[in-house]
């Protein structure tokens, strides 16, 4: 059964890394994180300052450079393409499923590590997150890295726990500024508070932490400080002193995220709902201390993010791995309670045939080829995996109602990922359109409207001008033939003041390209 466990684990693994990388080259980069990071590190690799970040030649402060600093390097290794500026997320993704294999194979055995990872690995938020080149799995990382080390015994670890802690919170910093710091404390802080631990840590290891945590940022922070001074740092601290952007709604209910919540950890909402009612009758028991640990730092991370107004679909990505825990803590539960009313088994199969029929109405309903594609696909995996998870509660085996989850879940990923990730790529890219046109690489001079739009400068490889929609019929007042990129969301701005004065002569996804015709 060991050696069944360690190959289910390492089979997740694989499956986790061959999702994350298909079509990762293939599809273009997307507006607007993904592309603007990407052009960040470009600029940083081509200028060679590697302490102060520039897009389009004005500096970066909304973040620390280290995503930079690791697509720099891989830019420079591996060529400069949509592969090489995924890497990073989909490594880190890699990362964080072995470390929470560590923690869920000491905890809940060999076995446990497997379901762990299958979890995690199949969860919506994490496979989005995990195939883009954003900060949030580099982040993840380095959280889920920090918390391992707080949950791990001193004999697991050695004597420099507290160093390596304090280093990895360091790096965690570099990567979201403060909020690397200010997350995984809230994390730990109340994991620690349920599972009966200390809180405060002792002097000689919050020493320790402090150095390392000091030798790893103030290099950069000294450097970036002499250079380009208090205001500049100031901003780079502020524009990471909350885990997100803000939300529209900065005041708006916890509560209002919940559906982000339930669509990131699906189809194991329910099982992740009843183990954390579970753990409220079972808080003072020491066999649940991994679990208590788990589902209080997750509850106190949900709330830190709706108090900051943050932008959940990306963000929860760093408490998958929490809720994944409680998940495997449940499965665990219903497993041993042999002839109990498995509630959680229960729940997962009524969530199956749930998404089943969202799918298959997305099928029937969709516009985009490939999205029904997935979705029929996708419906009809959960169907199965529904009247599978049927005849397993019939023959009371839990195992089978949670792995026909997995599978189904692990299907619709490989769809999405192969059909509806170029698809949906291309339609948040000026990739297509730009490769559609030539002579928008020779053009003198190539407007951009309204949008921030930065795959526009990756993929044209200069600085467009930018003009917001009010002003571009006095700039093509003054002349020079230029091409007009404009987005989607300015498009009625577009027509309804300019008619007559531009000729489109391409279109793709949310762009399109204009010419001016002269006319006034």
């Amino acid at each position: 059964m060991k050696t069944r466990s360690r190959l289910a684990y390492w089979f997740v693994v694989a499956a986790a890394a061959i999702i994350l990388l298909l079509r990762s080259g293939s599809a273009p980069l997307t507006d607007p994180e993904e592309a603007r990071l990407a052009r960040v590190s470009v600029e940083m690799l081509r200028s060679g300052d590697i302490l102060a970040p520039t897009f389009e030649g004005r500096p970066v402060t909304d973040h620390p450079p280290l995503i930079h600093w690791i697509q720099a390097v891989l830019f420079q290794s591996l060529g400069i393409h949509e592969f090489s500026a995924r890497l990073p997320a989909v490594l880190a993704t890699v990362v964080t499923v072995l470390i929470l294999g560590f923690v869920a194979r000491r905890r809940f055995g060999s076995e446990g590590a497997a379901w762990a990872a299958a979890f995690y690995a199949t969860m919506p938020a994490v496979l989005v997150s995990g195939k883009l080149g954003t900060i949030e799995a580099l982040f993840s990382a380095h959280v889920l890295a920090a918390v391992a080390l707080d949950l791990a015994e001193p004999d697991e670890t050695g004597p420099y726990k507290s160093t390596a802690l304090g280093a990895l919170l360091g790096l965690a910093f570099l990567a979201k500024g403060p909020a690397g710091v200010v997350l995984p404390v809230i994390l730990i802080s109340t994991g620690r508070a349920a599972s009966g631990r200390a809180v405060v840590p002792r002097l000689r290891a919050a020493l320790s932490g402090a150095g390392a945590f000091g030798a790893v940022v103030l290099p950069w922070g000294l450097a970036y400080l002499r250079n380009l001074g208090l205001p500049e740092m100031v901003e780079v601290l502020r524009g990471g002193a909350s885990p997100s952007e803000p939300s529209e709604d900065p005041f708006a209910p916890p509560w209002i995220h919940a559906g982000v919540v339930l669509l990131g950890f699906l189809p194991w909402v329910g099982p992740l709902f009843l183990g954390l009612l579970r753990l409220v009758g079972e808080w003072r028991d020491a066999a649940a201390r991994t679990a208590l640990y788990a589902a209080a730092a997750l509850l106190a991370g949900l709330l830190a993010l709706a108090a900051v107004g943050a932008r959940f679909w990306e963000h929860i990505l760093v408490l998958a791995p929490l809720a994944a825990l409680v998940i495997t803590w449940e499965l665990g539960r219903e497993i041993a309670g042999q002839r109990e009313t498995r509630l959680g088994a229960t729940l997962l199969v009524s969530t199956q045939a749930l998404v089943a029929v969202l799918l298959a109405w997305k099928a029937s309903a969709g516009t985009m080829p490939e999205a029904r594609r997935v979705a029929l696909v996708g419906a009809a995996a959960f169907a199965v995996g529904c009247f599978a998870g049927l005849g397993g509660m019939l023959l009371q085996r839990v195992r089978l109602v949670f792995g026909t989850a997995a599978t189904a879940s692990l299907i619709l990923a490989s769809c999405a990922s192969w059909w509806l990730f170029p698809a949906v790529a291309g339609n948040h890219s000026a990739e297509a359109l730009i490769r559609r046109m030539p002579s928008l690489q020779s053009a003198g001079r190539v407007i951009l409207v309204g949008a921030t739009a930065a795959s526009v400068t990756y993929y044209l490889d200069r600085i467009p001008e930018r003009v917001p929609a009010a002003d571009l019929e006095a700039r093509l007042g003054r002349g020079g033939a230029p091409f007009v990129i404009v987005s989607h969301a300015d498009i009625d701005v577009l027509d309804s003041a300019l008619r007559g004065r531009l000729r489109e002569v391409a279109r793709s996804g949310s762009y399109r390209a204009y010419e001016s015709t002269g006319r006034r």
